[in-house]
């Protein structure tokens, strides 16, 4: 356990729930009394801006659980599940995989890409199209013939009698304005409303699949588009009655990149959504069991899908292979432990909500 103080002496530094983890209900009093890139109160000198909170304590055992392939035929539900406190990344499904990934989640961390995708898939786009039809200052922007998809139908350049020129936006007259507005959002009327609603009920579904859970936008919460999809989303989960917290990062995790030249001696562009709950969970965790990290083609001469769910796959400047490198050095240093493969139960005991493991690894670390 000696070890992992060691790193989260170094991590601290960069993460805490306090400021990474923040309660989405305190936002508007954090907008008004924080600075962000601080966290102190504005017009201070210096003094901690403590007007916030976050539902995350300190913990003796940790999962944290990637998406990886290799968590199919596992048989890690249960062992994920035994640990006091279990941290997905993305919102990945979990019931029909349970038996390998567990069904249980205390913490769900979530990029930019996964909350455009939870809007899109809540249908929480309209608000930004009926947004912009009410504010006729929008019509200011070029930018809203990139941000309304509705704006490429036809009908809709006939209407305008408009040329794909984006100038077209600042000549608008209210007739002209009406009608392209009356034009997407019959555009929006004819898609495929059964598909739309069942991609929205699913999505609820997997909100609802741990109850308590903290739902968190690692990524920065003060800009317009991280705040407003947010706050579309709290919406959603207040209406429904849906038992999850949002949360919200006083600034993005992206800002914290030099932490990983301290750690691994790497420069990495764009550290994974995984590596950063890593990093975050070692602030909080005693222990940590890691799952479902592994970006290698193949195991033991079998192919292994990107995700356990999907094929997926990740870009360019995530440098995935040189991450899962740290893992296993890590691993072998007895700051986690990295589990690939297959779990066996029976090398251990489990009592009430939390694992207590006697395996060969502990003993040795």
């Amino acid at each position: 356990m000696e070890r992992i103080h060691q790193i989260r002496n170094i991590t601290r530094k960069y993460f805490d729930p306090k400021r990474n983890i923040i309660d989405f209900e305190d936002i508007d009093v954090f907008l008004k009394k924080c600075n962000p890139a601080s966290l102190t109160l504005l017009h201070s000198t210096g003094e901690p801006c403590d007007v916030t909170h976050t539902r995350v304590k300190h913990y003796r055992t940790c999962a944290v659980v990637g998406n990886g392939g290799i968590l199919l035929d596992s048989g890690c539900g249960a062992e994920i599940d035994a640990h006091e406190f279990v941290i997905r990344n993305n919102l990945p499904p979990t019931v029909l995989y349970a038996k390998d990934v567990g069904k249980n989640t205390n913490l769900t961390t979530i990029n930019y890409t996964t909350l455009r995708a939870v809007c899109t898939d809540l249908n929480l786009e309209a608000t930004k199209l009926g947004a912009f039809c009410t504010d006729l200052e929008a019509t200011k922007s070029g930018a809203v013939w990139t941000d309304l998809e509705a704006t490429k139908s036809g009908a809709v350049w006939t209407d305008l009698e408009a040329t794909k020129s984006g100038a077209v936006c600042t000549d608008l007259d209210a007739r002209k304005l009406e009608a392209f507005c009356i034009a997407a959002k019959n555009r929006s009327a004819i898609k495929d409303k059964e598909e739309e609603e069942e991609r929205r009920r699913a999505t609820l579904t997997r909100l609802r699949e741990s109850p308590g859970m903290i739902f968190s936008y690692s990524l920065s919460t003060v800009d317009s588009f991280g705040q407003s999809k947010l706050r579309a989303i709290d919406r959603v989960i207040r209406d429904n009655k849906i038992p999850v917290t949002l949360a919200f990062s006083h600034q993005s995790a992206m800002s914290n990149k030099g932490l990983y030249r301290k750690l691994a001696g790497k420069r990495w562009r764009l550290p994974s959504t995984g590596m950063n709950t890593f990093a975050l969970a070692s602030t909080f965790c005693d222990r940590i069991s890691m799952y479902g990290y592994y970006p290698l083609p193949t195991y033991n001469n079998r192919n292994v899908s990107y995700h356990y769910y999907d094929q997926g796959g990740y870009g360019p400047n995530h440098k995935m292979e040189e991450e899962y490198v740290m893992f296993q050095d890590f691993h072998n240093q007895g700051i986690i432990r990295l589990v690939i493969g297959k779990c066996n139960l029976t090398e251990g005991r489990l009592e009430g909500n939390n694992l207590f493991k006697e395996t060969s690894w502990y003993r040795k670390h």
